[in-house]
């Protein structure tokens, strides 16, 4: 029986690639996200065993709709990649000479922290509900690329900010999830192991050709630790 894969995001770059590795391995069925209807579908067709479901990942309701009717329809969901996000080319820390500072906008935190988690919120949010969804079988890991070349902005775009020989193949970012979702040990570039039972609420930074585990920080007195308890609903 084909598990299930929903990704949000997924009609153009990592999101996409992904999408196109796991339909590959004919052992699932993949459904991708995306509020580019013309795109979703030529995605779609692209693939075989990949379904275009179109959501504004900012919609809670539109969002809602979608996993619901997916887990109906197949009774269960083994993978979420929560992919999608926007770059902005908004210069943030831009002086403004006169008046009030113009509106920066929260297209890109509705879609980036709403939809998929900016970088640090994101890794912040694993941590924070790793390890109680892991007592319940819900396995969930932040993987935080550097460079990688997709949509988001144009090629001149991203070598105009970015040297080239940053890059980090996309071949590499769905390699490593592939990884995870083998469910074995994994041994990033510092020689750290992490044992597959072990492999939830972690943070991965790939840089590269190689991904680095990112220890999170320590509870460093029984205060602290008897909080964070009863936070996550421990004694």
């Amino acid at each position: 029986m084909a598990k299930i894969a929903l990704i949000t995001g997924g009609t153009s770059g990592i999101g996409l690639a992904v999408a196109k590795d796991l339909s590959l391995t004919d052992s699932w069925q993949v459904n991708i996200i995306g509020s580019n209807q013309e795109r979703g579908e030529e995605a779609a067709a692209s693939f075989s065993n990949v379904t275009f479901y179109q959501a504004d990942v900012r919609n809670y309701q539109q969002l809602a709709a979608v996993f619901d009717q997916i887990f109906n329809a197949a009774g269960r969901i083994d993978f979420v990649f929560a992919n999608a996000g926007r770059a902005g080319d908004t210069d943030f820390f831009a002086k403004c000479e006169t008046g009030i500072p113009p509106d920066p906008g929260f297209e890109i935190v509705d879609i980036n922290v709403n939809g998929a988690f900016t970088k640090h919120a994101l890794v912040g949010f694993t941590r924070s509900v790793g390890e109680r969804l892991w007592e319940e079988g819900v396995r969930i890991n932040a993987l935080c690329p550097g460079v990688v070349e997709t949509p988001l902005f144009s090629v001149e775009a991203f070598t105009s900010i970015f040297p080239r020989e940053i890059f980090i193949p996309m071949s590499v970012v769905t390699g490593i999830i592939a990884q995870l979702l083998s469910g074995g040990d994994m041994v990033d570039a510092k020689g750290m192991r992490v044992a597959g039972e072990e492999m939830h609420s972690r943070a991965i930074h790939v840089s590269g050709e190689n991904f680095l585990f990112i220890e999170k920080p320590g509870i460093y007195d029984e205060q602290t630790r008897m909080t964070w308890a009863a936070m996550m609903g421990h004694e």
